[in-house]
């Protein structure tokens, strides 16, 4: 079956195809897709076969026509005003270090040179609010929990440094920064759980701004 990312609607629930793997391209895979501020367009990472580092490709939301393509492997890619696409490098050089790219949304190019933020990111562990902000979990590597990192949570203003924020260590699994950068929204590993038992996750919400936490959920989310 051919890769495809789709697009569909709220009132309807219809789908249609919005990027089509163009295997003449050695197209194999797409992930991590991403609405642009414009609103008209759609930024994805896009995977070859062969070995060949992947891309960004920007694809126009109406019509699926693409209309530009960055060189640079970069997984969890999102736009922020600063006028960079920070993203988790996929490239050998710069392989799991949390990126920014100067970006031009008008011409979909490369404005000026890489800089590296962090290194030792999970993709799935980073998250960028409109404003620049951006947490990541920075991995504890000789602390484990199932067999999982416990992580430490990172802020950073960007550009700006990074600064660990008052949360205890442990192993999140997934996060999401409002788009105003001052809530954080978490799943994370309950230490009640046991290999044997299965892994169960909490949902909380911790607000950047005073330290406090709500708690969503209570170990019952699955693993």
């Amino acid at each position: 079956d051919r890769q495809q990312i789709w697009k569909a609607s709220i009132d309807t629930g219809d789908k249609l195809p919005l990027i089509i793997e163009d295997s003449s391209l050695s197209e194999l895979d797409f992930d991590w897709p991403s609405l642009l501020p414009d609103g008209k367009n759609v930024m994805a990472t896009v995977e070859y076969a062969n070995g060949v580092n992947e891309g960004l490709i920007f694809v126009d939301f109406e019509t699926g026509e693409r209309v530009g393509l960055l060189n640079i492997g970069g997984y969890n890619a999102q736009y922020v005003q600063s006028g960079h696409i920070l993203a988790v490098a996929d490239a050998p050089v710069n392989e799991g270090n949390l990126i920014a790219i100067p970006f031009d949304l008008k011409s979909f190019t490369q404005t000026g040179s890489i800089i590296s933020i962090a290194g030792d990111v999970s993709p799935a562990l980073a998250s960028a609010s409109e404003t620049g902000t951006l947490v990541y979990k920075s991995a504890i590597s000789s602390n484990f929990f199932n067999s999982q990192p416990v992580g430490q949570l990172v802020r950073t203003a960007f550009p700006g440094s990074n600064r660990a924020l008052p949360f205890p260590p442990a192993v999140y699994t997934s996060l999401d920064l409002s788009p105003d950068g001052s809530m954080l929204a978490v799943t994370v590993l309950d230490e009640q759980s046991t290999i044997n038992q299965g892994s169960e996750s909490d949902v909380l919400v911790f607000d950047l701004t005073t330290g406090g936490r709500i708690e969503v959920t209570t170990g019952k989310t699955g693993g």
